[in-house]
């Protein structure tokens, strides 16, 4: 969809496909199963997640955002993909609630660059077998004002900080990259049921 002052896609099935906005502020896709596809790829849009399940293969990305306002994913469920979320573009700001990340094939969970502000709590967030990172960052100048915020998040068996430390890339890894990926605090155990809603059963369903 191109410049749709609003839009909203609900309770639909796609296999093989993605669901595109561009120059479309204000977007929500709600109880959506994507398969063998990309969810939602957003450019200089606007919008929510709701309630979803994308279960992606081959050359897709889960969500994918570039130059966008505020996009919000909430008690949804990202499956494989390249990666499960790439964002970039100043001003952009991603808010994740109450959703499970898990199996990117792809060297990341999340991709994320251009001075991108994340804020991501209570979520799942696995990594994928053999992956060398669950974050990674690129291209943070001096005196950027972006921020990114994954506290309070569970992350499987690398839920403590000498993994974490291992599996996010960031301005302590690189001194050219001017923000640090705050994961504290930690927590210990899966995000309860109930709040992650929709996704969650949905995700049963997919025999995940």
């Amino acid at each position: 969809m191109w410049r749709a002052a609003e839009a909203e896609i609900s309770n639909c099935t796609f296999d093989n496909a993605r669901i595109y906005f561009d120059s479309s502020p204000r977007t929500v896709v709600s109880d959506c199963t994507v398969t063998s596809g990309e969810l939602v790829s957003y450019y200089r849009s606007g919008g929510e997640v709701l309630r979803s399940v994308a279960d992606c293969i081959g050359g897709s990305y889960g969500i994918a955002i570039s130059e966008c306002d505020t996009i919000r994913i909430e008690d949804s469920t990202i499956i494989g993909g390249l990666r499960n979320v790439t964002a970039g573009g100043a001003g952009t700001v991603l808010i994740a609630e109450r959703n499970v990340f898990r199996d990117p094939t792809y060297r990341t969970n999340f991709d994320i660059g251009y001075e991108v502000t994340i804020i991501a709590h209570d979520n799942d967030i696995y990594a994928g077998a053999g992956m060398p990172y669950v974050v990674e960052v690129c291209c943070y100048p001096v005196g950027t004002s972006a921020t990114i915020d994954f506290g309070n998040n569970y992350w499987g068996e690398h839920s403590n900080t000498a993994a974490l430390d291992s599996l996010i890339y960031d301005g302590d890894d690189d001194p050219n990259i001017h923000v640090i990926v705050n994961y504290e605090p930690i927590r210990t155990e899966s995000v309860p049921v109930e709040k992650k809603s929709l996704g969650g059963l949905k995700a049963l369903f997919l025999g995940r």
